[in-house]
């Protein structure tokens, strides 16, 4: 099974319908879900994507520039 919101993730747990992983830093959102650390941990590598070429406003703009430079 598959879900994308939180809310669900949790309901799903809540009612014994599924488990699931998720980012640490989410389990503080969600009260009531306990975490087990996977050792080693696993790590992602994301990227900021756009189509090339295609009208982007001022504020995606500066947030591409802004990433592009201090991340």
């Amino acid at each position: 099974m598959h879900a994308s919101q939180l809310y669900t993730i949790q309901n799903f747990i809540h009612d014994h319908l599924g488990g699931g992983f998720l980012y640490a830093s989410l389990l503080k959102n969600l009260p009531g879900l306990i975490g087990i650390p996977i050792v080693p941990s696993i790590t992602q590598e994301i990227g900021l994507v756009w189509k090339k070429g295609k009208y982007v406003t001022d504020c995606v703009e500066k947030y591409i520039s802004f990433i592009k430079n201090y991340v």
